[in-house]
């Protein structure tokens, strides 16, 4: 399925993040995602975005390194959450993911491409 099939569709954020509780408040998020595509706290310049499977996403801009970004995606759920042999396949599954290439492409050939274009990119499964 394509993006364009199946276009992106945000939620507010959930707000009672204890890292989050200095910003807006969730009323205030509501109202705003639901005249937009996403909500830009104005206080902090933190864009906030989030999808309906969950995932979340919080821009800012910086001019700490000029021409760089960093992006950082979690998760919730982490290895208490699988019991038994499901933790090895969550190992299991997130090295498929990071080693498995990328449209076709061989992992090694992505790796040089990250490379070249200072792109470092690393995975891992922590415990909560």
């Amino acid at each position: 399925a394509s993006l364009a099939e199946n276009p992106p569709k945000f939620i507010p954020p959930l707000m009672r993040n204890r890292l989050k509780l200095h910003g807006p408040s969730a009323e205030e998020v509501r109202y705003r995602f639901s005249e937009t595509d996403g909500f830009l706290d104005e206080e902090t310049e933190i864009q906030f975005w989030r999808f309906e499977n969950g995932a979340s996403v919080n821009a800012k801009s910086t001019n700490f390194e000029p021409s760089r970004c960093q992006v950082r995606l979690f998760f919730f759920g982490g290895e208490l959450m699988a019991q038994g042999d499901e933790r090895q396949l969550l190992d299991l599954g997130i090295r498929t993911l990071m080693d498995g290439g990328l449209a076709g492409h061989l992992q090694k050939n992505v790796d040089k491409l990250c490379a070249l274009w200072g792109i470092y990119v690393s995975a891992h499964v922590e415990p909560e």
